[in-house]
C-alpha cells in the first residue's frame, strides 16, 4: 500500500496562502487510523510521516473508535472502508462528525468497483 500525496508546502499552496505557510510552520495534521490489519497500520504510519502527517493513534475495531477520537482529538479520521465487512462504519463516521466535528476519510486497498461502491 502506498500513499502518493505530499504535505502542502509554500511552493504547492496558492500564493495568498503560501506567504502565511512560509511565515508560520504548522503542526502536523493529526490522523487517527481505524484499520484492522496491523501491517497496514505500520505502512500507513510510515507513509504519512514521510508526508509530514502524524498518526496520533490507531484502533482495530469500530467499537473502540469513538473512545479513541475523544482521547486523541485527531484532525481527521482515516477509516478502512471494508472494516468488519459491514456498513457500520458509516454510522460511526456520522457520529464522529456530529459529536466531534471531525471529518472521516474512507480508504480501501481494494480496487474492484463493487467493493468501493
Amino acid at each position: 500500500m502506498s500513499l502518493h500525496t505530499a504535505a502542502p508546502t509554500a511552493e504547492t499552496l496558492p500564493p495568498q496562502l503560501a506567504a502565511g505557510a512560509a511565515a508560520q510552520p504548522q503542526p502536523a495534521l493529526r490522523i487517527l487510523l481505524v484499520e484492522e490489519r496491523v501491517f497496514n497500520v505500520g505502512a500507513l504510519r510510515q507513509a504519512l510521516a514521510e508526508c509530514g502527517y502524524l498518526l496520533c493513534g490507531s484502533v482495530q475495531r469500530l467499537a473502540d473508535t469513538l473512545g479513541a477520537v475523544a482521547e486523541q482529538r485527531p484532525n481527521v479520521v482515516m477509516m478502512d472502508a471494508q472494516l468488519e465487512r459491514t456498513r457500520a462504519g458509516l454510522a460511526v463516521a456520522d457520529e464522529i462528525r456530529t459529536r466531534f466535528g471531525i471529518g472521516v476519510m474512507f480508504v480501501t486497498a481494494r480496487s474492484d468497483v463493487p467493493a468501493v461502491n
